[in-house]
């Protein structure tokens, strides 16, 4: 059984050697079309694709990531920020999405381990200094803790 991947990022390490979308890494595969660089977003210049077709079908993911990483321009949120935020854009969408065995799942599934975190101080310091990051790439009023 396969499924997509709900969410994810390129690690900073490896960005300029995998395409965000397809997360193809070309050259290190003798059976991939080859492909000698990766195209980086002209407008943010922190992604990286394959080429066109890649960068035009990440686009819908991409464009309010895109946005935000241009404001924040030279700084880049950490990987897991950028994967914090990336979920938090999915979820505004509220798309589910049906797996390989017919069920459906949502954002809401990911919400198992709260318990966990709000039990553990350091987890909760770490997801406050999270948000704080977030707040200043979005604005202190787009996404507000409910806690």
């Amino acid at each position: 059984m396969t499924s997509q991947v709900y969410s994810h990022v390129v690690g900073e390490g490896v960005r300029t050697e995998v395409c965000d979308y397809c997360l193809a890494r070309p050259g290190v595969y003798a059976e991939m079309e080859s492909v000698s660089t990766l195209r980086r977003c002209s407008r943010c210049q922190v992604t990286y694709y394959c080429g066109r077709d890649c960068q035009k079908s990440s686009w819908r993911e991409h464009r309010e990531e895109c946005l935000y990483l241009q404001k924040m321009k030279p700084r880049v949120p950490s990987d897991t920020v950028r994967l914090i935020i990336r979920i938090l854009l999915k979820t505004g969408r509220d798309e589910p999405e049906t797996l390989p065995n017919g069920s459906v799942r949502k954002f809401s599934d990911l919400m198992t381990h709260e318990a966990d975190v709000l039990a553990s101080p350091v987890r909760v310091d770490a997801f406050n200094y999270f948000l704080k990051i977030i707040q200043l790439c979005f604005g202190s009023d787009r996404f507000q803790p409910k806690l």
